[in-house]
Parts: structure tokens; C-alpha cells; sequence
């Protein structure tokens, strides 16, 4: 089961069922440590040529996981150099997935208050929350309003002027 979730995101397709399957590459890394450690006791219990399977498909499932998550650990090299918090030149992004069903419009006003960021980005908002952070829109003079009920709603807060 371990490598048939492994292996399904690389047919790219765009079924959630199969793109679920790359948000739990970690736990599938776990499992697969779990899965080679229990094959390999049971290979020096037994010999037997399917736990020796299971341990190969597990070493497989661990190349495959660990190749993807690889670049996002801290052992991987930066494709982007640090930035100076001073630099003028920087410009600071919040994106927040406010998940629609959620009312606590204040606390998303307030770390936006909070942190200034240049452009603010909301995933699933819908009109209610449209309408609750209009209180930013003083401070944020241009907006990109995409407001939808169906959980797939953003909106676009910018400082900037947007082209």
C-alpha cells in the first residue's frame, strides 16, 4: 500500500484522491521505517523471500518519499538567499487559508495589523469575509476580490498597484 501511494503522484493526475497522496509523504517515510525494521526482524527470524519483498519495497517507498521531501529540509541547499529584514527594497507577503467556515475575522485583522504586511492573500473567503476585512481597505488601496461559498474564494490585498 506504502508504494502504490508512492508511486500514484507521478501519473499527474488531478483526482484529490491521488493528489492527496503528497501530503503524507512524511508519514508514509515513517511507516516505511517501520515497515523495513519489522522485514528485517522477520527476515533473521525466517528467511523468508516475502519479508525480504517487503523490505525492498519499503527501501523503494523510502527513496521515493525522501527524494521529494529532500529539498525542503534544512539539509538541502537554499535556492534563495536570506534576505536583510531592513532592506528597503523587500516586500513582505502574508497568505493566510482563513477556511471559510471560520469567524474569527479579528485575529486575521489583527496580525495583519500587526505585521503590515505589502500584500495580504486569503485562500477559501468568501463574502462574509469579504466584507469583515473591509476594514483593511484604508490601508490596502488596491484589491482583487474573487469571492466564492464553494471554499475556493481568494482575495488580493496589495499597498502596490496592481497591473
Amino acid at each position: 500500500m506504502l508504494l502504490v501511494v508512492s508511486i500514484l503522484p507521478f501519473s499527474y493526475s488531478q483526482h484529490y484522491l491521488i493528489r492527496s497522496c503528497d501530503f503524507v509523504r512524511l508519514q508514509v517515510v515513517y511507516l516505511a521505517c517501520a515497515s523495513l525494521i519489522t522485514a528485517s526482524y522477520l527476515i533473521s527470524r525466517t528467511g523468508s523471500v516475502f519479508y525480504i519483498g517487503c523490505a525492498l519495497a519499503s527501501i523503494l517507498v523510502l527513496l521515493l518519499q525522501v527524494g521529494w521531501i529532500y529539498p525542503y529540509t534544512w539539509l538541502a541547499n537554499k535556492e534563495v538567499a536570506s534576505s536583510n529584514k531592513s532592506d528597503k527594497h523587500s516586500i513582505r507577503i502574508m497568505s493566510a487559508n482563513v477556511l471559510m467556515s471560520n469567524t474569527e475575522y479579528d485575529k486575521l485583522i489583527g496580525l495583519v495589523k500587526t505585521h503590515q504586511p505589502d500584500f495580504l492573500i486569503t485562500l477559501e473567503s468568501d463574502q462574509t469575509w469579504q466584507n469583515e476585512l473591509s476594514s483593511l481597505e484604508q490601508e490596502y488601496p488596491y484589491r482583487v476580490y474573487c469571492p466564492k461559498d464553494n471554499r475556493y474564494g481568494m482575495h488580493l490585498y496589495s499597498k502596490f498597484k496592481i497591473k
